[in-house]
């Protein structure tokens, strides 16, 4: 028998966590000299912005009425041979 799957109830959302994330690797890399890992600390912090940033857009309600006209629209071509 394989092990058994442990499951998480997250309790915030995916942009909360991020942004939390952001801001602890933010705080860390302040307190730093300059240098290769503090800049490292600051790209990591980006990704998580831009992370929380895009999970936000694909949730949002005026992407997926507009996802969901350019679909009808789509559907409803024709195509002439």
């Amino acid at each position: 028998m394989g092990e058994i799957r442990r499951r998480v109830i997250q309790t915030e959302t995916l942009e909360e966590r991020l942004t939390g994330q952001a801001k602890e690797l933010r705080g860390r890399a302040g307190a730093m000299p300059a240098g290769v890992e503090k800049e490292a600390l600051l790209r990591r912090a980006k990704q998580a912005e831009a992370g929380s940033q895009m999970s936000a857009w694909l949730r949002s309600p005026t992407r997926i009425k507009t996802w969901g006209w350019a679909y009808e629209q789509a559907s409803k071509a024709t195509v002439a041979y």
